[in-house]
């Protein structure tokens, strides 16, 4: 299910001073404006988004997607990812935070077209990442830690350079995602598979036209995962990555062809 929505109640110092940041500047120039459309959310917009019934008990659901198709500087992505990690901390325990909050992380995906905006939307992911970290487990996390290059390598793949109206990155290649699926129903074990932007939408039609049918039109929800199109003659079949601990996703192994 993909989600677009954000939350705007918060009350951590570390995600506080986070979202001061990121709701300071509405436009940083004329030009950006003008070239680009960029302006930023406001806050009374994300205070109406946080209002709107059944997104946060979604926000509270570990495992539901949520999308973000003009991430800026990774405003919406953070308050998701606040929601997200807080019901966590709140209702797993000690022992078992880090693959939760990893499984948390693997459902917030974001598509940036400015470069700039979309390194700063990825470090403050992984800073609030950190940050909740600290609170949990009262220490730094160490980035030689299997957690901290595993959250960063899902941070990195699913929030992505990319235009949304082409479905094309900078390099004239399709924006890809990744689908991060449990494996068995067990809390570590996790499949990895490389799937298009463009095979969420479900024909030639609305994927030319850059519709994606109601992802974000409505809040029924949408098993985006079932709607990815494989079976398109001249389109290849992604290489899945091989079953690991989701604490491994890192190590990016790629299973034999």
């Amino acid at each position: 299910m993909f989600y677009k929505m954000v939350n705007a109640a918060r009350d951590s110092q570390p995600v506080d001073n986070l979202m001061g940041k990121k709701n300071a500047v509405l436009m940083k120039s004329k030009h950006r404006v003008q070239k680009h459309g960029e302006v930023f959310t406001p806050q009374w917009v994300i205070d109406k988004m946080i209002a709107i019934p059944g997104i946060k008990e979604k926000a509270q659901d570990v495992f539901a997607t949520f999308l973000e198709p003009s991430a800026g500087e990774g405003a919406f992505l953070l308050a998701i990812e606040d929601m997200k990690l807080r019901f966590v901390t709140d209702n797993y325990s000690k022992e078992t935070w880090d693959q939760y909050a990893l499984w948390a992380l693997s459902s917030i995906y974001g598509i940036e077209f400015l470069e700039d905006n979309l390194a700063l939307a990825r470090q403050d992911m992984l800073e609030l990442f950190l940050n909740y970290y600290k609170t949990v487990h009262n220490a730094q996390m160490s980035e030689q830690s299997n957690l901290y290059k595993s959250a960063r390598t899902i941070i990195w793949a699913n929030v992505v350079q990319g235009n949304t109206l082409t479905h094309k990155n900078l390099l004239g290649e399709c924006i890809a995602f990744s689908h991060w699926e449990r494996v068995s129903d067990t809390l570590s074990k996790v499949q990895r598979t490389p799937f298009t932007y463009s095979s969420l939408f479900t024909d030639d039609r609305h994927e030319s036209s850059g519709v994606q049918l109601s992802l974000f039109e409505t809040m029924e929800q949408l098993d985006i995962f079932s709607m990815i199109e494989t079976g398109k003659e001249d389109a290849p079949q992604p290489r899945r990555y091989v079953v690991v601990d989701i604490e491994q996703v890192w190590k990016e192994e790629k299973e034999n062809v």
